[in-house]
Formats: C-alpha cells, structure tokens, sequence
C-alpha cells in the first residue's frame, strides 16, 4: 500500500499525486485553478474537487450565457457524477481547510 493510502485524507493541486490519491480509498479534495477536472480526471469516489465559483466558463465550456447541446451534455455529466465544491476568489486555501475539518471532524 502507498503512503497515500494510509494517509486520513489528501489535499492536492493537479498533479501526479492526485492520480495515486482517487485510486486509494483515502477521501481526496483536489484544487483546481485553471483547468476543469471533466477534461483532466475521471470521477472517483472518494474524490472532491474544489473549483472555482466561475466554473461554467473554463473550458470544456464556452462561458457565454447558453451552452451548446455538447455543453449542456458534459455539464449535466458533471454535476451527476462528480462530487465537487466551489470556493470564490481568494478563498482557495479557505475552502479546503473546511473541507479538512468536515472530512477529518475536527
């Protein structure tokens, strides 16, 4: 077993060891800035991804005030199989410290 998978929990950026830490039963808050998790991981169990607030414009959508069938579908997929939390500017760090305390009880 990896390090990870003993751990109580995992907090990470996009990055490799967030790959080891969705295959783990370990509870995994992933932080993304730039990206969209849809494009870059698949939905994991055990997984939370914190992104931003002002997630519906980051590709794969186009951010305008309609989305395109194609849009519609993958932000439907989204929100059906991904557990994810929002956090607004400035308040990264914020978020996945509440999101520590909730997973942890402490």
């Amino acid at each position: 077993m990896n390090v990870i998978g003993r751990a109580a929990a995992f907090v990470g950026i996009d990055s490799g060891p967030w790959k080891v830490a969705s295959a783990t039963d370990t509870p995994t808050l992933i932080c993304w800035t730039g990206h969209h998790p849809l494009r870059y991981h698949d939905p994991a169990p055990n997984t939370t991804h914190l992104i931003p607030e002002d997630w519906h414009g980051m590709t794969p959508f186009s951010g305008k005030p309609y989305f395109s069938s194609a849009e519609h579908d993958a932000f439907e997929y989204f929100v059906a199989n991904y557990r994810h939390r929002t956090y607004q500017p400035g308040e990264l760090a914020k978020e996945a410290c509440r999101w520590l305390k909730e997973t942890l009880r402490v």
